[in-house]
Formats: structure tokens, sequence, C-alpha cells
């Protein structure tokens, strides 16, 4: 193709300086003939192949447009006149006789393409609007899954969030807890050891004063027991050798002596317990 229109370009110039020169004129109509003839041939060969493959409608565009195909439908006008034109002249020195009917040929070539160019024009636009379909499919098949993986990479950020805010709220709890230790007033103070071992109950006064005053309170009581127990047995003691000695006083001298002695002794003691 870029050849063909270089030829085109060439041709141009040389109508321009020479416009009676038939075999120039001639040589441009071949040309259009041949570039229009190449268009509709790969347009139609494209279009057999794209329609055989699906996938092709997506991952390639369609290699012609319906505004090359325009293009082909200028040029054959300009190809049609042209030919036309060389078909009409009569004037052997002017134009052979074989290029005329040359001429004609590709005039009436001209005139079925142009019969069938819009046929190619309107597959060439529905090439075009599959092709921007399945790409359009496509594109949102990917935005779809951009959409789901930033969604998922979301959740896993908000996890890592919340993961984060449970171990700082756990930090900020043990914080708490350490600080009301720490203000405590027997924090770090060495406390007594209670051993069961031990005889006796000497460390009950460490409990607390009520404690303390109790055991005290106890071992009073003890003391004014015992106390009580032994007058209690003296005074029995002294009633039994007294109601002895009246028992005995018709009996021998010896033993009444001796219960007048017991009977001082207890009344000296009570003496002594008075003092």
């Amino acid at each position: 193709r870029v050849e063909l229109k270089r030829c085109k370009r060439t041709l141009q110039k040389a109508i321009h300086l020479a416009p009676r020169d038939w075999s120039l004129q001639f040589n441009m109509a071949l040309v259009l003939k041949t570039s229009a003839e190449s268009v509709m041939t790969g347009a139609r060969d494209s279009h057999l192949d794209w329609t055989k493959d699906a996938e092709a409608r997506a991952l390639e565009p369609p290699p012609f447009t319906k505004q090359d195909l325009e293009q082909v439908r200028n040029e054959l006008m300009v190809m049609r006149r042209v030919s036309h034109m060389l078909s009409q002249i009569q004037q052997e020195h002017q134009f052979p006789k074989d290029k005329r009917k040359e001429a004609e040929g590709i005039d009436k070539w001209g005139e079925n393409a142009s019969k069938v160019l819009p046929q190619y024009m309107e597959a060439m636009e529905d090439m075009r609007e599959q092709y921007d379909k399945a790409k359009s499919e496509m594109q949102e098949q990917e935005e779809a899954v951009l959409a789901a993986r930033k969604e998922e990479e979301k959740e896993k950020e908000e996890a890592a969030k919340a993961k984060l805010q449970l171990q700082y709220e756990r930090a900020r709890m043990l914080e708490a807890r350490k600080n009301v230790l720490t203000q405590a007033g027997d924090f770090l103070k060495a406390k007594p050891k209670m051993s069961k071992a031990k005889h006796g109950d000497e460390f009950d006064d460490f409990i607390d004063d009520e404690a303390a005053k109790g055991r005290l309170d106890k071992n009073k009581m003890s003391h004014h027991q015992e106390k009580e127990a032994a007058e209690k047995a003296t005074l029995l003691e002294g009633m039994r050798i007294f109601l002895a000695a009246s028992d005995d006083e018709g009996g021998e001298g010896s033993e009444g002596e001796e219960g007048a002695s017991k009977m001082r002794q207890f009344l000296d003691s009570d003496d002594d317990d008075d003092g």
C-alpha cells in the first residue's frame, strides 16, 4: 500500500505537468484499480478470519476501517471517470485500441466494485463494533478482578488494623493494671511467712490488732481459771482437814495435834495469798 501511494503521488505530479498525456491517465487508472482491489481483498480475507476466530475479536483490531473503504470509494469514482474517458478515444495515434479495451475493463470492474463496496463497509463497521464490545467486556472483567483484589487487600488491611487495635487495648489494660499494682502501698514489701509447722500460735498476733487482743484475752482467761481451780482445791482440802479434826476429838492426842498443825498451815497459806 505504501508503494501504491507513492506511485499515485508521482503520477499526480506528472499529470499536472502533462495533462493530455493519455498514457499517464491510463497508468493512474490502473494504479487506482490495483489499490482498491488490494484494500477490498484484504478486508474480505480479514473479515473471514475474524469471524472464524472469536478470540481475535478482542485481541486484535480490524486491519481495515470504514474510512479506508470510503477512500476506496472516492478512488473508484476517479478511476471510473478516467477509464471511461480513455475508452471513448477514437484516434489510434492518440490512444491505442488495445488500451481502450483494457480501459473499458477497468471501468467495468469499477462499476461492479462500487456495487459491492457498501457490503464491505458494513462488514468493517460490524467488525469494529464487535471488537469494541469484546474489548469493553475484557476491560470490565479486568476492572472487576482489580476491584475484587482491592477489596481483598482492604479487608486484609482492616483485619491487620483490628489486630493492632486489639494488641493496643491489651497493652493498655496491662499498663493500667501495672499502674494499679505499683501505686499500692504494700508493693514489693516482704510479707511474713506463715508456717503451720511451728508449735502454738506465736505468729497469730501478726494478723491484726483484733486477733492479737483476742489472743491476750484468751491467755488471761486461762490463767484466771487455773487460779480459781487452785483456790477451790485448797478450800476443799481445808474443809476436809477441818472435818477430819472434828471427827477425831475423842481419839488419840497425836492425831489431834496433827490435825491442828494442818489447820494452822491452811490458815497461814490464806494469809500469804491475801498478802
